[in-house]
């Protein structure tokens, strides 16, 4: 290795913009020097591209010009942030970084300079089965965001990628919540892994759980004009339950200007002190009646002294934050609610029972892997307007309640979609590569419904089986209609045309480690 590949750790967090000590860097600075795979409850705003570009400088060689790092992602966007932060984190240390998103495709090769490749894996997956992409140099595989690739069904990719990989490969990984599923990764992947932190990630134990008692922190999710209206949502609550002072901490002096100003015009008196502005209320020798954080430290212990003392606490974070501040809310002990804005409109009651079961969701649901895929419309369109033009499809809808429609899918049909003039692409968006066999979901109207033998309880997730049948059968996406998963079985939808092949290519078939019975359903 080269004396070069020795950058300090505060060398790379400072070309990533972290001023101050990074804690998720230095506390695995001696793993990753060490070489030891590395399993993480991190995500966005933790500092978490700091480990992944340090991990790069350790574990490659600059000299070699060939691909020595592999990034996985779920979305094109996050792939390209972190390759982003990755070129950025590596600083003037000679690696070149290639982003394998939009407009790529897996019949393309990688430019021939390239040592770190950052993709979704589905993209990639096609150019290393053909040759295209050769991970023979390989030394450090990251995949960013396990639950993520998990439930936008990017896993059946990844699977066949880890298995193409030799014992000598550094792996980390990381997640935005411990669950059952990132715990079985670890143990089959990842043997020996390094964990952090560890009150969230222990060697044994019981599965870790948001706390249901103790101290409460508000959560809400909004981005530019939206942040700003959960803002005074947050402080008009506080005004609501206590007289005393709001102190609002905000991300920098630049932010606590702009914030305090928006609080100012509502008739507020606001003093802004640094990165800190005080809604004046009562005695100001009082401990403040809340806390509100705008903005998402990295570090704990930032978190927890934001809400010293408070009687209330709320955070107001981007969406691709949210599973930061959740694990930070966790490591510091809180119980989580989470929020909307002011409200629009008193509830009429022939909309009760539709908003009860939107409620329902938003508390029951992951949403991060959601998120993620909306990111690109609530950039440019706010998350209101996005959230009212979803609610108006749902409305619209006439599907059983459990019903799924697999990630490849969505992409699919976006592809084929017809392009804005007769023979030309719409904007920004590549020709559809499609095949003629691989119809559109919806474009049969011959299902017939399988049983498969797995459900809920079993945490089976619609990309278990999509990648089982499309592995096992040969049939395309389009092939497959809805997916019904059910607490100890699933129904999935097949071409009536196939089913007969399909259920004897699936006689036998193992998911999740298990084998499956599959049969004709015998109610349809």
């Amino acid at each position: 290795m080269t004396e070069k590949h020795g950058a300090e750790a505060a060398t790379v967090a400072s070309r990533l913009g972290w001023d101050s000590g990074l804690e998720i860097l230095e506390a695995n600075e001696p793993t990753l020097r060490r070489g030891h795979h590395l399993a993480l409850v991190a995500t966005e705003g933790s500092g978490v591209e700091a480990v992944y570009a340090f991990a790069v400088l350790q574990a490659c060689d600059v000299e070699t010009r060939e691909i020595q790092a592999l990034v996985l992602c779920s979305t094109d966007e996050r792939a390209g942030r972190v390759a982003r932060a990755l070129q950025a984190g590596v600083g003037p240390d000679g690696f070149n970084v290639f982003l394998a998103g939009h407009g790529w495709q897996g019949s393309e090769t990688v430019p021939t300079a390239s040592q770190v490749v950052v993709s979704r894996p589905s993209r990639v997956l096609p150019a290393i089965r053909s040759g295209l992409l050769g991970l023979g140099s390989l030394r450090l595989l990251i995949l960013d965001g396990a639950a993520g690739l998990a439930q936008l069904d990017e896993w059946s990719s990844v699977e066949p990628i880890l298995d193409t990989l030799g014992p000598d490969v550094r792996k980390i990984v990381s997640t935005g919540r411990p669950d059952s599923g990132f715990r079985e990764l670890i143990e089959r992947q990842l043997p020996r892994a390094r964990r952090w932190p560890e009150d969230l990630l222990p060697i044994s134990g019981s599965e870790d759980t948001l706390a249901e008692a103790g101290p409460m922190v508000r959560i809400g999710v909004g981005e530019g004009s939206d942040s700003l209206a959960l803002l005074e949502s947050c402080v008009a609550a506080a005004e609501g339950s206590s007289r005393n002072s709001i102190v609002v901490h905000f991300a920098d002096a630049y932010e606590s200007t702009a914030g305090a100003a928006a609080l100012a015009v509502l008739g507020r008196q606001v003093s802004v002190d640094g990165s800190i502005a005080r809604v004046e209320r009562g005695d100001p020798g009082q401990p403040p009646g809340a806390a509100i954080l705008f903005g998402t430290p990295a570090r704990l212990a930032e978190f927890e002294s934001a809400f010293e003392g408070a009687e209330q606490r709320y955070a107001v974070v981007q969406p691709h934050h949210l599973s930061h501040i959740e694990a930070l809310a966790r490591r510091a002990g809180f119980a989580i609610n989470h929020f909307g804005g002011a409200r629009l409109s008193d509830p009429l009651d022939a909309v009760a029972l539709y908003r009860r079961r939107l409620e329902e969701s938003v508390r029951s649901v992951d949403l991060v892997p959601e998120l993620l895929v909306l990111e690109p419309l609530i950039d440019r369109f706010g998350a209101v307007r996005v959230a009212a033009a979803l609610s108006g499809l749902l409305r619209r809808r006439d599907e059983s309640p459990g019903t799924v429609v697999p990630w490849p899918d969505i992409e699919a049909a976006s592809l084929s979609m017809p392009s804005s003039s007769p023979g030309m692409p719409a904007e920004g968006r590549a020709p559809s590569t499609r095949r003629p066999a691989d119809p559109p979901r919806g474009a049969r109207t011959a299902w017939t419904k399988l049983f498969f033998g797995i459900g809920r309880k079993d945490d089976i997730k619609p990309g278990d089986l999509v990648g089982a049948i499309t592995g096992e059968t040969g049939i395309v996406g389009g092939q497959i209609g809805k997916i019904d998963i059910r607490g100890g079985f699933t129904l999935v939808e097949i071409d009536s045309q196939v089913v007969d092949d399909v259920v004897r290519k699936l006689a036998g078939v193992t998911i999740r480690g298990q084998e499956v019975p599959v049969r004709l359903d015998r109610d349809r």
